[in-house]
């Protein structure tokens, strides 16, 4: 995940305590002494370039460098007491904070007894309140309602898929098929018997079938300690955890459809603006991990079209996926328009070299469900990859 990256970049640079980029685009680097920067960008350089390129990361001359309070290394070791220890039901999510260089706590209600029980909990685990800020959270939900975009065949990502957008079409280990929400499956985290049909544009027209629901994890249970082979030690000891709210769909017999490539409006949409025109194509021609706070991205769904913003949180813990007990570990939030029926976009980024081809970094599921619009989705390589067992099959045929 980003943020076991994130702490290994500190235990490499002592120090680092993370990166987000600003309103103007420049990368902003938390060093707890700034004195040390003149040893410790190149190698932050180094580490950030192998991680997401130098199309995402720019040259080391043009970052800025910030007085940072604590080491990454040091919020993850914090926010891991947190996750495991915290279990208020009136805690909704929890994140490290790049751009403040913090942890974050988001509350039902900013009630004084409610702040005040979960703040002594936290000071009971050794961790300074000085280093959390709270904020009011409702949660997340699912963003799922009807849209009126047409039937498009070859199938392409981003267009309607009953009440929600179909998200990437793909080819799983030589099976072709669709990556959607799992929320806008009749069963979350389940399978049908029999299988569910999902259909493009709407249902039950026969014309309209283009698939089978065939992988929904169920998730997987926490053992509440560090795990020697994997990361499953985040999912607090009982708990049931995923990294993705997705699931893959067969595609059905005669049904044809273009493996990597999203559909591209004639326009950007804004609130009251929306244009669901099509006008081209995107082909995807490379994945990359979750993206760093600030990073500019666009999604592409059915009921809003082609919007844009920035990542506005990496890595926060979701309570929970839909109406399930399952929790989503390590989702991401951004500040992209959206509404009810864009449930399933892909989100990425539009590459500077060829602006017809993206790197496609998530699948967007939900927002808040009160307050701002902030939009929530999963990571592509780190969580619905992941979750859904693939290595590849994501990019137009024969990229990646």
């Amino acid at each position: 995940t980003l943020d076991e990256a994130y702490a290994r970049m500190a235990r490499i640079v002592p120090g680092f305590g993370g990166v987000f980029f600003d309103e103007s685009d420049i990368l902003n680097v938390y060093l707890v002494d700034p004195n040390i920067a003149k040893k410790a960008l190149p190698t932050l350089e180094f580490l950030l370039v192998d991680r997401w390129g130098d199309e995402i990361i720019p040259p080391v001359s043009t970052w800025r460098v910030l007085q940072g309070r604590y080491d990454f290394s040091q919020l993850s070791e914090w926010h891991n007491k947190l996750i495991h220890s915290i279990s208020d039901p009136n805690v909704t999510m929890s994140d490290i904070d790049e751009k403040h260089n913090r942890l974050i706590i988001g509350l039902r209600e900013l009630k004084s007894m409610v702040h005040n029980q979960v703040a002594r909990e936290i000071e009971e685990l050794g961790i300074p309140l000085e280093a959390i800020a709270f904020k009011e959270y409702q949660g997340s939900e699912p963003t799922d309602s009807h849209s009126l975009q047409g039937k498009k065949r070859p199938v392409i990502g981003g267009v309607v898929s009953d009440a929600c957008t179909l998200g990437l079409v793909v080819n799983r280990s030589g099976t072709p098929g669709f990556i959607i929400n799992a929320h806008c499956t009749p069963t979350p985290g389940a399978l049908e018997n029999p299988r569910a049909s999902i259909y493009q544009p709407y249902g039950y027209l026969t014309d309209y079938l283009i698939g089978y629901e065939t992988i929904d994890p169920p998730g997987f249970i926490g053992t509440g300690k560090p795990h020697p082979n994997g990361p499953e030690w985040t999912c607090r000891r009982g708990e049931r955890c995923r990294w993705s709210d997705s699931a893959f769909v067969q595609r059905a017999a005669k049904v044809t459809s273009s493996q990597g490539v999203i559909a591209k409006p004639d326009r950007l949409s804004t609130p009251g603006n929306i244009s669901l025109n099509i006008a081209g194509t995107w082909s995807i021609v490379a994945l990359l991990p979750g993206p760093p706070d600030g990073t500019r991205i666009n999604k592409v769904g059915a009921k809003t079209g082609w919007t844009e913003g920035r990542v506005d949180g990496t890595c926060t813990r979701e309570y929970s996926l839909d109406n399930t007990s399952i929790q989503l570990l390590c989702q991401y939030r951004a500040d992209y328009y959206l509404e009810p029926g864009d449930s399933g976009a892909p989100v990425f980024i539009i590459r500077s070299s060829n602006p017809n081809t993206v790197a496609l970094v998530g699948l967007h599921w939900g927002k808040e469900r009160l307050g701002t619009q902030e939009a929530i989705f999963s990571p592509m390589r780190d969580g619905v990859m992941k979750d859904l067992g693939m290595a590849g099959g994501i990019c137009i045929p024969g990229v990646c």
